[in-house]
């Protein structure tokens, strides 16, 4: 998975500046921020978890009741450091761009993207037609498997017991 990283924007600035007034000895990692986009992402996800449940208690909603919570992340829109965050119905990023890699041998092969939420398979590995697919899934399947809706209940329910705990001490 390849993430585009936008240096540029003010969530991203704020981030930088603020990591790089930390002790390097206790907060290291900052000579990363602009060439790791999971940095920047880690810090919109814990973000946009805190947007959502300040909306869920600022309506009166129940922090114990994941339906509440979803309908809270439905809400979010802002621009975070690693660009617009702003999540559709499945929980994921709507005007998200991902380059698709897929590992084949011993190394990696980029074998299309997906733009706002649609998958382009790069000529030979389109799925279909006339000629196998080139793309190696896991368990040798045709397609490749969501496991952030495979794994998605028990992903909530951490972060319902974590997020609390944090919250309080």
């Amino acid at each position: 998975l390849n993430i585009e990283i936008n240096s540029t924007s003010e969530a991203y600035i704020q981030l930088s500046d603020y990591w790089k007034g930390l002790d390097p000895a206790k907060y290291p990692g900052y000579d990363m921020l602009q060439f790791d986009p999971y940095l920047s992402l880690s810090h919109d996800v814990m973000f946009t978890y805190a947007l959502a449940f300040d909306e869920l208690l600022s309506r009166g909603g129940d922090m114990r009741n994941v339906s509440d919570l979803i309908r809270s992340l439905r809400t979010v829109d802002y621009m975070g450091a690693s660009g617009r965050i702003q999540l559709d119905e499945n929980l994921e990023i709507k005007n998200g761009r991902f380059d698709v890699i897929n590992m084949q041998g011993s190394g990696l092969k980029k074998v299309g993207k997906i733009i706002s939420g649609s998958l382009t398979l790069f000529t030979p590995y389109a799925i279909g037609g006339d000629s196998p697919s080139l793309l190696v899934w896991p368990k040798g399947g045709m397609n490749p498997v969501n496991v952030c809706k495979q794994h998605f209940d028990k992903i909530l329910l951490l972060l319902l017991i974590f997020i609390p705990v944090i919250l309080i001490s």
